[in-house]
This record gives C-alpha cells, sequence and structure tokens, in this order.
C-alpha cells in the first residue's frame, strides 16, 4: 500500500465525502470507497497494550526512512483527517497492517 494507492482510493468518482469515505462506519465513516478503514490504533514501543483504538488507523508503507534506519513512513486516518505523507515512525511499533488483495478474472476451465 503506498501514497498513491492511498490517493486513488480518496479521490476514486464514488467518494463524495473525503476522509470519511473511507473509514467505516463503525469508525464514524461513510465508507463510500469500500476500503472500510476501522480505527486499529498502535502499540507503543516496549508496550503490550494497544491505544487510541477506534480514534486513529496507522500503517507502514514499504520504503525505510534513509537517515533513521529505525524508522519507517506511515500513513494515517483519524476522525479529524487523513494524514497520508511525510510521517515517520519507529518500525518496531504495532502500527495496523492493511491487506489487499488483488482480485482477477476467474480463469475459465475447458473440460
Amino acid at each position: 500500500f503506498t501514497e498513491n494507492d492511498l490517493h486513488i482510493v480518496v479521490t476514486s468518482e464514488d467518494n463524495d465525502d473525503g476522509v470519511k469515505g473511507l473509514r467505516s462506519s463503525a469508525f464514524t465513516g461513510s465508507n463510500a470507497t469500500g476500503f472500510s478503514l476501522l480505527g486499529a490504533g498502535l502499540r507503543g514501543n516496549g508496550s503490550d497494550t494497544f491505544r487510541r483504538i477506534n480514534e486513529v488507523a496507522f500503517w507502514y508503507y514499504p520504503q525505510e526512512h534513509v537517515s533513521e534506519e529505525k524508522k519507517s513512513y506511515i500513513g494515517y486516518v483519524s476522525i479529524a483527517g487523513a494524514y497520508p505523507d511525510g510521517a515517520k515512525d519507529y518500525r518496531t511499533y504495532g502500527l495496523s497492517v492493511r491487506c489487499v488483495k488483488l482480485e482477477t478474472e476467474p480463469s475459465s476451465v475447458s473440460e
């Protein structure tokens, strides 16, 4: 999941709700995009408990930060808005993971 992917979802033609269209209805959203984002919170460094559940969803981007090798770029969405770029945080934090399934046309099987 990259910054470009997030931009595509936010600006999809079915989304007239902006960031609210990314969030699941359980996370005060309209889910207009079908992205179904939930506020999974985060687990801080050295902590066994998650915090900010139902407040914010964080995720890591694939690229690591060049000058700070223990950090990676992150994105996050809160009830207040989306912060898709520029932020960085420790890779040891327990941030949300967004798994995306690529659906393809079913192959036809001939008998």
